[in-house]
């Protein structure tokens, strides 16, 4: 799973062009361990889809330009050629099948 920074989300997302499925976390909070787990297994359900991570605490313009108020937390990103759009947000402990609920529901 491609890990995001601060430094690259916007070419990240420029270059996939596509719809991307973010993980934010913090290592030091026990459920994004779990989440962690749960959410990488999704890469094989998935192939189409962009599946990545960012770490708020070492990327904290990122979780702040998109208004991510708690981890963990996953959010789907469209890139169009107007910008970005969020297409869904996902807040708290989830199961790897709500994981794939909330992706279903947005790509």
């Amino acid at each position: 799973m491609k890990e995001i920074t601060d430094e690259n989300f916007d070419n990240y997302l420029e270059t996939t062009r596509g719809k991307c499925v973010i993980f934010f976390y913090a290592d030091w909070v026990g459920s994004c361990h779990q989440f962690k787990i749960n959410f990488a297994q999704l890469e094989q359900d998935y192939p189409k889809v962009h599946l990545s991570q960012l770490e708020v605490d070492t990327n904290p313009n990122t979780w702040d330009r998109f208004s991510v108020s708690g981890v963990p937390c996953v959010k789907i990103f469209k890139q169009t050629n107007e910008g970005t759009t969020v297409l869904g947000t996902l807040y708290g402990d989830s199961s790897k099948e709500q994981l794939k609920q909330f992706i279903n529901k947005h790509v």
